[in-house]
């Protein structure tokens, strides 16, 4: 008994591990922590927790042991025992983040700490392994905490391709928002979210008086349904393109110093201090998957461009009202200093073109280059209108980028082919 008891904790632990390699790709490592703890304690918070600025989503995995599974009703009533046990300890986990100090240790920023206060509870996520006819869950389950926060239940799998589907955490953070707003005799389903998802995919939106019957005869579209799942696929590789800007933020060059421009040298931060770079990765994480996958695609076709001409460019995405600018200078091979200086003048003359105080500003190769990116945030006025206008006439003419609703139907001809990347 006791070794089939460490068996199954073996296997939890590895589905726990496993779940948060797989929403990595859609979460991104900086804001994804297993296994945190209260500090008062040492007690573990919640197997995995998610974080964007100070949101937070609590997730409770429960696995099967080693031994053969239930089948039937007798695989049911497993389930739903799981789900009742993982449930609350999601409700504890939501309770004790807003009166606890968290500590989470972090791939590669080693321990990290999170203070009373520095975290707000937006949900409780509850995955159980559980692969088997839908069923709906018994009112011992609950929808939500006693301070009305709430709480979303999940098979394992269902969670895992919603997180593929949506692909970012802002996305899955709105979507879950907006199932918490439904009936509770249409979410209790498990085993069906596919339905749920899709409808929210082809509508835009889940409505709050949505009904089960409602959804169920959305499959008479069924067609519709899996072209809409198969053109958002395609569009994730531009998705891609848009996330790696922010996997390179953890890769700096420790000859950076050496290649600074002398009277910029004094902004760098050392390799010691990521306070910047997680600024720029929380900010460029904020945006939502359909203005990744614009801005992606842009910087794909540019990269591509001046692979071909060797001519550098320019452009720069704003909206969604965020009081920010990002701003894109593409280059082929050419000495390091001076694209830094480029970049550095760009980001200035944006501040003044957009009236915007902070703007990030990346250095991106062309895709035949071997050199690495280069990033500047800045938060104040570097350059005075006078200076900027004299010596970048030409920089503030940045295309810009706008974006179109989705989901939209791709050309393949304009997808990334193998050649690109020789």
């Amino acid at each position: 008994m006791s070794n089939n008891f460490g068996m199954s904790k073996q296997r939890g632990s590895a589905f726990e591990e496993l779940t948060d390699q797989f929403c990595e790709r859609s979460f991104l490592q900086d804001f994804l922590f297993l296994r945190p703890k209260r500090v008062s304690v040492n007690r573990e918070l919640t197997d995995l927790m998610a974080i964007l600025d100070d949101k937070c989503l609590c997730i409770q995995i429960k696995a099967r042991g080693n031994d053969s599974p239930p089948s039937g009703l007798r695989l049911i009533s497993w389930a739903t025992k799981q789900f009742i046990k993982a449930g609350r300890q999601a409700e504890g986990a939501i309770r004790k983040v807003k009166t606890s100090e968290i500590s989470a240790v972090h791939p590669w920023r080693g321990s990290v700490v999170f203070h009373l206060g520095d975290l707000v509870p937006v949900c409780g996520i509850v995955l159980v392994e559980y692969m088997g006819p839908p069923f709906a869950l018994t009112l011992e389950v609950k929808p939500e905490n006693s301070g009305g926060i709430p709480i979303h239940y999940f098979s394992l799998n269902d969670f895992l391709n919603l997180v593929d589907l949506l692909g970012t955490l802002p996305d899955i953070i709105e979507y879950l928002q907006q199932r918490a707003e439904i009936s509770h005799d249409v979410k209790s389903i498990i085993g069906n979210e596919r339905d749920l998802y899709a409808t929210y995919l082809l509508d835009g939106h889940l409505r709050s008086d949505l009904s089960y019957k409602e959804i169920k005869n959305r499959w008479a579209h069924l067609i519709d349904v899996e072209e809409s799942f198969e053109r958002k696929r395609k569009h994730n590789i531009f998705v891609d393109f848009y996330n790696g800007l922010i996997s390179e933020l953890r890769h700096q060059d420790p000859d950076k110093l050496s290649y600074q421009p002398p009277e910029l040298a004094n902004h760098v931060m050392p390799l010691s201090d990521r306070t910047s770079y997680l600024e720029i990765a929380t900010r460029l994480n904020k945006l939502p998957y359909t203005y990744r996958r614009e801005i992606g695609k842009h910087l794909f076709q540019t990269t591509k461009a001046v692979k071909s001409d060797g001519k550098t460019r320019m452009f720069t995405y704003r909206g969604l009202g965020q009081p920010w600018v990002l701003t894109f200078l593409v280059t082929p091979n050419m000495d390091r200093t001076l694209r830094i200086r480029q970049l550095h003048l760009l980001v200035a003359s944006n501040q003044i073109r957009y009236g915007c105080q902070s703007v990030i500003g990346i250095a991106c190769p062309s895709l035949d280059s071997n050199q690495g990116f280069d990033y500047v945030f800045v938060d104040k006025v570097t350059y005075s209108e006078e200076e900027v206008k004299k010596l970048a006439p030409t920089i503030t003419k940045t295309s810009e980028i706008t974006v179109s609703p989705f989901p939209k139907p791709i050309d393949d001809s304009l997808l990334p082919k193998d050649e690109d990347f020789e």
